[in-house]
């Protein structure tokens, strides 16, 4: 192999480095291309370091938004105030829970809205777990979501009243997430306006 095959053989194999792939993922695109370069005969080729990229705006902005909603459940979760979870629900949610009626501390939006919400922050499991809720008037449903201290959706749960008797049944996680961030915000907006600088 002569000189100018070589050259030629190291400039085809950085080729693929564009701009946006250096900033993704720069170390293992490197890593191959350095492999290549070692392929063809350049054995003194060692991996280089690359400096992580900077977090984006957007990135930012999310991680923001989780700290403020970690911070409003921590404040939610804090209060004195007296609800309550069905028996039948806290079951659905996944708590080993035999009563009617699981004992939490938390908030209640007014209940002469066509939407009521809960939150709810128990210790019945040796650890807070929040549950947010609400109930829609018109359908009777009562949408309960079992949520992570920095508001991660663990499992979901509608129950309705069927002759007098609750009945819960289980949501996929999946189908859950955009009923459980619309509620995350709403209770993130209640601290932030009510409770933040109090």
């Amino acid at each position: 192999m002569n000189r100018s095959t070589l050259t030629l053989i190291a400039g085809l194999a950085f080729v693929p480095l564009t701009a946006t792939a250096q900033v993704r993922d720069a170390n293992s695109i490197l890593r191959g291309q350095i492999q290549a370069l070692q392929a063809a005969g350049f054995s003194g080729m060692t991996e280089v370091p690359v400096p992580h990229a900077p977090a984006t705006a957007r990135t930012l902005l999310v991680s923001a938004q989780v700290d403020e909603t970690t911070e409003a459940l921590a404040a939610l979760g804090a209060s004195q105030i007296n609800v309550t979870l069905t028996g039948e629900t806290a079951r659905t949610l996944g708590f080993d829970f035999n009563g009617d009626h699981l004992p939490a501390k938390g908030y209640v939006t007014p209940t002469d809205q066509p939407i009521i919400r809960y939150f709810s922050a128990t210790t019945f499991r040796g650890k807070t777990d929040i549950i947010i809720s609400e109930v829609r008037k018109e359908t009777r449903e009562f949408r309960s979501y079992l949520v992570s201290p920095d508001g991660t959706l663990e499992a979901a749960a509608v129950t309705r009243k069927v002759n007098g008797k609750f009945q819960a049944e289980r949501i996929p996680v999946s189908e859950a997430q955009a009923g459980c961030r619309n509620l995350l915000e709403f209770w993130t907006s209640y601290y932030r306006e009510k409770l933040k600088n109090v």
